[in-house]
């Protein structure tokens, strides 16, 4: 089956922006009454009726199919969140702590599943991720429906492979080996990297069992013995998981009775007998409060949340709860919860991440720059989104060139992050560096060019760069007025195509067509960016102009701008421009 064309329009008006490679069939992105949607496209014979009834815990629903042309179309419930493939290309590696939980969120979700007689994929591309922790497949379903697919040790090597991308951000390809481990992060436990350095070079027949797998990464991740690991002077300590061991039935045996003997404190298993009941419980009020989240009912999730943490202080936990009082606005309450963590987990800079986050939402720019401080001390100026958000929290302080250095100390560590341009994008137009802001904009574009808010800002300086050559004594300044105007304007066409909800990407439209001398497609732009927001005074303003330039329509300019003024009665450049428009009509 061969991707259709973006743009091309399915069903009953879903058009395609962007078509990916999925693991079975083709996953689509779509929109539709400015509105977007994923639909998984999936030739006939391999239609399998068992995935069209999906637990939303687990699955994202579908909301509803369609056939054409021999190939089925399932329409999923929009949701908010980002396709995970996505996310780890923009956000890995992750702090050691934020990996440890994720993966813990996963294995617990994968529990739950497997107890539960479901199955899916462990893929990044068949997963979408909500909050920080919460993820959902795309495809799957019952484990008799997927019989013939069903491979623990397939499931082994994705769970390895995927932890190797948390903690190294590359990804495994068929086509070369995997980078050791400790090549590309020294500070991952030596125990942990011999374990999926042997994983990810195994033969797959080779590989052991599933359940066997999660223990030895457990306790693999709690050995905080890593000198020897990293010393080039001292013997490598040997791990006591060969990758050889598991060829070895009767030693294997042997290994697995001793070594859940010792199991007791591990968070998660799959089976009740190797899990104490403490653990267990609180395993289980997570998943619950997880349930609760899905029905809307925050309060009954933070009660089982809160259990949890009493029961289990695990940081996951602590990291869920602390979520749901986000959810709710109750920041005061999320921060506390994050400060009762740093207590278990003094040296976890993801905690002074989340919390100088809050801060940062908050505009208490203050307290955020002394949490992200201690964030970063922690990290070790290691952790590329702790310094992106650094750089976010100058800005917002008007702290432009120090913004600038954090960001660029984040590019430093993640030269292929798409978002740490884009910040710095905007820290350099807010500087006067529009030039630096240009190129900046055009790299964030180049590696992800989804992302409609990325041109947005592409078409705001140059709009910024069209003002300063108007004003400018340049003998050549009206050809670069036209190109810069055209440069404005490709982009917000391309920003309405991506973020068609946005009334900002219309209004910039509006306002690039003002410029270009083109009115009425200027002012059907300002129209659906007032139909979307018809409470700010500068669309009503801008939509005066355009009508201002029109013939026969100064009633409605003044009109229009009478609708500015009201909304913003301050403005005098709403007041004066009423005025003119009035004066003119006289």
């Amino acid at each position: 089956m061969k991707p259709l064309h973006n743009g091309t329009h399915i069903g009953d008006g879903y058009q395609i922006l962007r078509s990916f490679p999925f693991i079975e069939g083709i996953l689509y992105f779509t929109v539709k009454d400015q509105h977007s949607f994923f639909i998984h496209a999936i030739d006939r014979h391999k239609k399998n009726n068992a995935t069209l009834k999906r637990d939303p815990r687990f699955f994202v629903p579908i909301r509803h199919t369609f056939e054409v042309d021999q190939v089925y179309y399932h329409v999923l419930t929009q949701l908010e969140g980002d396709l995970f493939a996505f996310y780890l290309q923009q956000y890995a590696p992750f702090a050691m702590s934020e990996a440890k939980s994720k993966m813990e969120a996963l294995i617990v979700t994968l529990s739950q599943m497997k107890k539960d007689g479901l199955y899916a994929h462990v893929h990044p591309q068949n997963m979408l991720l909500q909050g920080s922790q919460q993820l959902r497949f795309l495809y799957g379903g019952d484990q008799t429906a997927f019989s013939q697919q069903i491979d623990s040790r397939e499931t082994v090597w994705q769970l390895a492979s995927l932890l190797y991308t948390y903690l190294t951000g590359e990804w495994i390809t068929p086509d070369k080996p995997p980078k050791p481990i400790h090549q590309l992060r020294p500070e991952v436990p030596s125990d942990l990297a011999t374990l999926l350095d042997g994983v990810l070079r195994e033969k797959k027949e080779f590989l052991p069992d599933y359940d066997a797998f999660i223990i030895a990464m457990i306790q693999a991740w709690d050995d905080r013995n890593t000198s020897a690991a990293l010393s080039r002077n001292k013997k490598k300590r040997k791990f006591t998981l060969s990758p050889l061991i598991w060829k070895k039935p009767a030693v294997w045996g042997s290994f697995i009775a001793v070594f859940l003997f010792g199991c007791l404190a591990f968070f998660l298993t799959m089976d009740n007998s190797l899990t104490a009941d403490p653990e267990k419980s609180a395993a289980s009020w997570y998943h619950d409060s997880q349930i609760e989240v899905e029905k809307n009912q925050l309060d009954h999730a933070i009660e089982l949340g809160k259990k949890a943490v009493e029961t289990d202080p695990k940081l996951v936990y602590f990291t869920h709860l602390s979520n749901l009082y986000k959810s709710q606005q109750k920041y005061d309450k999320s921060i506390e919860i994050l400060t009762a963590a740093t207590e278990h987990y003094p040296t976890e800079g993801i905690l002074y991440y989340d919390m100088a986050k809050i801060k940062y939402y908050l505009k208490d720019y203050k307290t955020a720059t002394v949490y992200i401080e201690k964030a970063i001390e922690l990290q070790k100026d290691k952790d590329s989104n702790t310094l992106h958000l650094q750089g976010r929290i100058f800005s917002a302080q008007q702290k432009y060139e120090q913004a600038i250095a954090s960001l660029s100390k984040a590019i430093q560590l993640e030269p292929n992050k798409d978002s740490h341009y884009h910040e710095r994008a905007i820290s350099l137009y807010r500087s006067g560096q529009l030039d630096k802001a240009l190129v900046d904009e055009d790299k964030a574009i180049q590696i992800d060019p989804t992302v409609g808010m990325y041109y947005l800002t592409l078409g705001i300086i140059y709009i910024e760069k069209r003002q300063q050559t108007v004003q400018s004594k340049d003998e050549d300044k009206k050809e670069k007025i036209e190109t810069y105007t055209k440069k404005s304007l490709d982009a917000f066409n391309e920003t309405v195509k991506l973020i068609p909800e946005d009334p900002d990407a219309y209004y910039y439209q509006g306002l690039a067509y003002y410029y270009s001398r083109k009115y009425d497609p200027a002012l059907t732009a300002i129209n659906q960016a007032i139909e979307l927001d018809g409470n700010h005074a500068l669309y009503h303003y801008q939509k005066g102009l355009i009508l201002n330039e029109m013939n026969g329509k100064v009633n409605e300019a003044i009109h229009s701008l009478k609708k500015a003024t009201s909304i913003d009665p301050n403005s005098t450049i709403y007041q004066n421009a009423l005025l003119r428009v009035q004066k003119k009509a006289k």
